[in-house]
């Protein structure tokens, strides 16, 4: 069964109105109407409950059964410019609590991400559960990515023997990040798709990539060739912040 994430952005016009964009149901302008509540150009309700010192603590819009919890706005990683096409996807997860930055604020979102890094932010960002049996990869023990690198491992989302090494400190590549989230979303009922490649894809990856790349979990360093053919650059090493669109969008679709 598949995870699907609902995110709700609110911002206030000069005009007094409300513009939200929801990763369900897109883009809406809001009329005031009362007291903490506002209707869309749909006729759609969104109610604002307050909290005891009158900040707003939750919002309930067209998911009847369900209200939205103000989620506290973090500061912006200071290495990634809000005119990067990468960053909505940073701060996304980032607000989620799935990207940790250093002490002097910084991310590294145009570094390698390594394997490690990168089985890490795919449990989270899949709401899998750390497991708590010990590392099988020897390099993976106390290691701060063991948990999540046994997941996947308990999962059979990575292979490997008993004792052999995972290289969590390793730059994963994008054909190796394309087969563990493949894998991850064909667990949760994913049909294989097809996708017309361009470039160098080892043939263990090839079908991988085909679904990543038929689903869109890529960023603008990816293009569509004269042949509406897509060069995944699979051989190369995997971004942090190519890794953050990847799941954002997983989370989206």
């Amino acid at each position: 069964m598949r995870t699907k994430t609902a995110f709700t952005q609110v911002k206030a016009t000069a005009d007094g109105k409300l513009t939200v964009e929801d990763s369900v149901f897109g883009k809406h302008v809001l009329t005031q109407v009362d007291d903490l509540l506002f209707k869309d150009e749909d006729g759609k309700l969104m109610a604002f409950q307050a909290n005891k010192d009158g900040s707003i603590g939750y919002l309930q819009y067209r998911y009847e059964l369900s209200t939205s919890k103000k989620l506290q706005i973090p500061q912006p990683f200071s290495d990634v410019s809000e005119q990067s096409p990468y960053a909505p996807s940073i701060e996304y997860l980032q607000l989620l609590g799935f990207l940790e930055g250093k002490s002097n604020g910084t991310w590294g979102a145009e570094r390698p991400i390594t394997r490690g890094e990168f089985a890490d932010l795919a449990v989270k960002s899949l709401f899998m559960l750390p497991s708590k049996e010990p590392a099988v990869f020897k390099d993976a023990k106390n290691h701060p990515a063991a948990a999540a690198i046994q997941t996947l491992y308990e999962f059979g989302i990575v292979n490997g023997r008993p004792g052999a090494a995972f290289q969590p400190d390793k730059a994963i590549t994008r054909q190796e990040a394309a087969v563990i989230l493949s894998r991850m979303m064909l667990l949760q009922g994913v049909e294989p798709m097809d996708a017309k490649l361009a470039g160098a894809t080892d043939a263990w990856a090839v079908e991988s990539v085909k679904l990543v790349v038929a689903l869109g979990l890529y960023g603008p360093e990816t293009v569509e060739d004269t042949n509406g053919a897509i060069d995944y650059k699979s051989k190369q090493p995997m971004l942090r912040q190519e890794a953050a669109i990847m799941f954002a969008k997983a989370l989206a679709s």
